[in-house]
């Protein structure tokens, strides 16, 4: 004969218990709340107006790197004119805004180079209109490909968002060539 003991107690209803059931009910929640929120703002519009030009005065020269090796550096000017107001909604934190100039070499079929970037914060005046800018960075090619070359500077950027993906938007293309000599 086998006897089972059915007066198994069992402490369901501890406090610790309790505090479990709460903890995991309070996260499904949030988490339910966060993915309503990612969704709201996924299928924004991210563009924007944008403007890239360049100054005259784009030069490149034989530059020394810190190896020794003579490589070209480029040298521009530009103008940037944008208006990213519309595209702080509530999920926005910030905006980083970059410029790159994409080019080919008989080296490489793909060169990008960042030469200017902004990060615009949420309370941050969302217009820029800046003329006369300098690279930030240096515009240095990995070997002799600037010169003659046709360069496109494009305007980019990344919206960050509280939730949800990080969009990267591409736009403002400009076109723009180097001189055939150095100076």
């Amino acid at each position: 004969t086998i006897i089972i003991d059915t007066r198994i107690q069992c402490s369901m209803n501890t406090i610790l218990s309790r505090l479990n059931a709460v903890l995991a009910f309070s996260l499904t929640v949030l988490a339910l709340l966060t993915f309503l929120c990612f969704l709201s703002t996924t299928f924004s519009d991210r563009s924007a107006p944008t403007r890239v030009e360049t100054q005259p005065g784009v030069a490149v020269k034989l530059a020394r790197d810190f190896s020794g090796e003579q490589k070209d550096l480029g040298f521009v000017k530009f103008d940037l004119s944008a208006n990213f107001s519309h595209l702080f909604d509530w999920n926005t934190k910030q905006l980083f805004v970059l410029l790159t100039a994409l080019y080919q070499t008989k080296w490489n079929e793909v060169n990008e180079v960042v030469l200017w970037d902004k990060i615009i914060l949420r309370g941050d005046p969302p217009l820029l209109d800046l003329r006369g800018l300098n690279c930030k960075y240096s515009f240095i090619d990995e070997g002799k490909g600037l010169r003659g070359n046709n360069i496109r500077l494009q305007l980019s950027w990344n919206v960050i968002p509280l939730a949800g993906r990080l969009p990267l938007v591409r736009a403002g293309v400009h076109h723009m060539e180097f001189p055939t000599s150095y100076s």
